[in-house]
């Protein structure tokens, strides 16, 4: 027992001389690790992350420069701003109250975003400008209605105009082709510009008036050979005085001193203005009186017979007789509207027919008569009033309607049917209007206008419908005759000058119990008129064109 247990003793002491080289307790895994100061990460190597992230279970946290992983709330690291939950787990890919983390978990700031309907500018808090302008990057966009950016092209934007590069920024201070867009990148229509020599208008393709008169805001300015506005005073231009206020607008209807400025601008020169007399230095002349005044020439007015009865929308032509040689003394008004005189030949010419005309032995007055009932009209000499007098204008459309029943009532009974009824108008139509053309080239071809000629003692006689009403005149009969399913003039069908044109512009086409019937109102004659060989009228005394006198 003793020899054994000496060596039982032996063994340990061997064993007790050989543990501090050997270690019993196996490595630590690597964990958390908290104290006071907060959490940190411990490899199994007992070391730990400092400065950086690090991926653990899936979640990525970040430690600080001791050691310890950040905790719950936003964190700026290498520039970028974190989120961090409770936990130290880094967010990513979400919102955070009003403020988006992206996939690296960056805090995102305002920025584009491309989607298959364009491009779109999305702000910090998530929200993007729609119908409102945005400076970004020190260029302005603009957005629609629904957040997306204008792109390439010009736009209308709260009432002005603006361009927009290729990539949406708007473009300012500078040309585009012809047009000028200004510091805030609105199109500049017509402006002032002022220089060292004076005032200028630009217009809004970059010229500008140079020579000529300019309507600028409701006033006339004038612009010398430079293109520089005429300031305050006096200015002779194109035979003519005119005064300028400052600021370069034209005096008017106005005093300037003695000097009397007409509606034109012109300084009036022998002529009274009330009862003032200026002379031939346009200067007012003290002592005349205008109830002293008598006309220079005598006048004499008369009807023409071919418009004694007037219809509105008309231009009712008189005579005025007189031997006053300069068209420039006489004016006459009606319904607030004035007119002066043209010399030259008066013949019938469709084509003069609402021109002022001077002719032998006077002048021709076409008077329009817009409206029903009496219209005045009086005539002046050198402002003085010679003659007054009133037309007598009819309605055009009761007069119209109330023929077109006469027509009916002549060539139709009760007893037709609408398409019986149609036949006998169109038919009255063909039989008793014609109209002619005239040569308009040396071959022989005709055009021009194509007067439609009345029967004798009808109404519109004087009105002188034309072959393009024709259609439109059938349509009105078929529209009073009733019963059709459709009516439609066909004027308008095809193309001017077409051969299918000339077959169909006359036609009006009805549908009754389900068939369309064609009828034109439209003839062809022969009766060519030479325009080259036409006659004078004349307006020698007696001659069988006038009518009564009127004043």
């Amino acid at each position: 027992m003793k020899r054994n247990m000496k060596k039982t003793l032996v063994s340990g002491l061997v064993l007790s001389m050989l543990l501090p080289l050997v270690p019993m307790e196996p490595a630590e895994a690597a964990g958390w690790k908290q104290d006071g100061a907060g959490w940190w990460w411990q490899e199994d190597n007992t070391s730990y992350p400092v400065n950086t992230w690090k991926q653990i279970y899936g979640q990525w946290y970040y430690f600080d420069n001791n050691g310890y992983m950040l905790d719950e709330g936003w964190h700026w690291i290498d520039g970028n701003c974190y989120y961090m939950y409770a936990g130290g787990a880094m967010a990513s890919n979400t919102w955070i109250g009003g403020s988006y983390v992206n996939a690296s978990g960056a805090w995102v700031t305002d920025h584009w975003v491309s989607s298959a309907n364009g491009w779109w500018y999305q702000h910090a808090d998530g929200s993007y400008p729609v119908n409102a302008w945005e400076m970004i990057g020190g260029s302005w966009y603009y957005f629609d209605n629904n957040g997306y950016m204008l792109d390439e092209g010009w736009h209308w934007i709260n009432g002005s105009c603006y361009y927009m590069y290729a990539g949406g920024a708007m473009a300012s201070n500078t040309w585009i082709g012809g047009s000028y867009v200004n510091a805030s990148g609105a199109w500049v229509t017509d402006h002032w510009v002022s220089s060292a020599n004076g005032w200028w208008y630009q217009r809004a393709d970059g010229s500008y008036p140079a020579n000529v008169w300019e309507m600028i805001g409701g006033s006339w300015y004038y612009f010398d050979s430079n293109g520089y506005m005429l300031d305050k005073g006096w200015h002779w231009i194109n035979g003519n005085c005119y005064y300028m206020y400052a600021g370069g607008a034209m005096a008017s209807n106005t005093w300037i001193g003695d000097y009397y400025l007409r509606a034109d601008g012109s300084m009036a020169t022998n002529q009274w203005i009330g009862n003032c007399w200026v002379g031939a230095d346009g200067k007012w002349v003290p002592g005349k009186d205008q109830n002293d005044r008598q006309p220079e020439y005598s006048y004499e007015v008369y009807a023409l017979k071919p418009f004694e009865t007037t219809y509105t929308g008309e231009f009712c032509m008189v005579y005025l007789k007189t031997e006053n040689p300069n068209e420039e003394d006489i004016e006459f008004t009606n319904v607030g509207s004035s007119w002066n005189f043209d010399d030259v030949d008066y013949t019938y010419d469709d084509n003069l027919i609402s021109y002022i005309e001077k002719v032998d032995g006077g002048y021709l007055l076409s008077i329009y008569t817009g409206k029903a009932g009496s219209v005045p009209v009086k005539i002046y000499e050198k402002d003085l009033l010679v003659k007054e007098f009133s037309i007598e204008v009819l309605d055009y459309s009761a007069a119209n309607e109330a023929y077109m029943k006469q027509i009916l009532d002549k060539v139709t009974t009760p007893d037709m049917t609408p398409i019986e009824k149609m036949e006998k108008v169109s038919e009255y139509l063909l039989a008793n209007f014609d109209y002619y053309t005239c040569f308009t080239d040396e071959n022989g071809g005709q055009g021009g206008y194509a007067w439609l000629m009345t029967e004798s003692g009808v109404w519109w006689e004087n009105y002188q419908l034309n072959s393009y009403d024709s259609p439109a005149l059938l349509c009105k009969f078929a529209e009073m005759i009733g019963g059709f399913e459709d009516i439609h003039n066909c004027y308008g069908d095809y193309p001017y000058g077409t051969a299918e044109w000339y077959m169909w512009h006359y036609t009006c086409r009805v549908k009754y119990q389900g068939k369309e019937y064609n009828f034109q109102g439209c003839p062809y004659s022969g009766n060519l008129v030479d325009k080259d060989n036409m006659e004078y009228v004349s307006f020698a005394p007696g001659s069988d064109v006038f009518g009564e006198r009127l004043a």
